[in-house]
């Protein structure tokens, strides 16, 4: 991962295919590279199955990013994460 920009190398990671195993030991990964950037997932947020994974930089600017399981896998909802100021 990139140490200058941590929303896109997250954004770059969730755009493939992968499983809820796969995303929940990568925050963990992200929380030890990252440690001044707040992580925080919630799964059936908005939708059963469905998982949301906030970003919050030191900033205080916040990316989310929407995943929707097709199958076994979590797909992204929108191309972008949806950046939110605090």
């Amino acid at each position: 991962m990139s140490p200058t920009d941590p929303q896109q190398d997250v954004h770059d990671f969730l755009s493939r295919e992968l499983t809820p195993g796969m995303l929940l030991t990568s925050v963990k990964r992200w929380q030890r590279t990252f440690p001044a950037w707040r992580w925080h997932y919630a799964q059936d947020a908005l939708l059963p199955g469905d998982w949301v994974l906030d970003l919050s930089a030191p900033t205080g600017q916040t990316y989310s990013f929407f995943l929707h399981p097709v199958g076994t896998q979590l797909r992204l909802t929108a191309p972008h994460a949806l950046a939110l100021s605090t």
